[in-house]
């Protein structure tokens, strides 16, 4: 999408370019001379010295389900600086004065991590809480488990909620739960 963007900005320029050329080799009396020296020094004074000013959005979507999305007006003076500063983003939207980025993050969300559980809803719906089940904020849903097929303690552990570790034990119990196929009924 970047090579795209450079490749436009580079035709623009081209055409620019070639119709300075051909105003150059028009025969011409002084007061156009003129007119075309103030309407050239007016026209690099405004590229050089006005920087261009946008409206980032970045948007961030972690493991967990977790969104955030952060606004920001940047003032761009050069436009290799800009996109350098947004390596590894995905560029989803671009118009005149706005540029939405997204990124997907192979980790948890820092609230997650700070207080999230794993439990299960009314639905018997594996469920990531933001606090435990009983009081939490629901922040994700998964898919149903078939709670008369698990041990009691297992059951327990889930209605009272499984505090979240890390990114590695996220997996783990997603993988535990999802191996269930809620047919099945051992």
């Amino acid at each position: 999408m970047k090579t795209e963007i450079w490749k436009s900005l580079t035709i623009s320029l081209l055409i620019l370019l070639s119709f300075i050329a051909v105003m150059d080799d028009r025969p011409s009396n002084g007061e156009e001379d003129e007119a075309k020296e103030n309407y050239m020094e007016e026209s690099v004074s405004l590229v050089a010295s006005q920087p261009l000013e946008v409206k980032v959005t970045m948007e961030k979507q972690y493991l967990d389900g977790v969104i955030e999305v952060e606004e920001k007006i940047e003032t761009i003076w050069a436009m290799e600086d800009f996109w350098a500063n947004y390596d590894g983003w995905t560029l989803m939207h671009q118009g005149e004065g706005f540029v939405d980025f997204y990124k997907q993050i192979d980790d948890l969300s820092p609230e997650v991590k700070a207080n999230g559980y794993f439990g299960i809803d009314l639905n018997d719906q594996l469920m990531i809480f933001l606090g435990k089940p009983a009081e939490g904020k629901v922040i994700e849903s998964f898919f149903p488990i078939p709670v008369d097929t698990l041990e009691s303690n297992r059951r327990k552990e889930l209605e009272q909620g499984i505090k979240i570790q890390d990114k590695n034990h996220f997996n783990e119990v997603i993988e535990t739960y999802a191996d269930r196929d809620p047919i099945d009924k051992h």
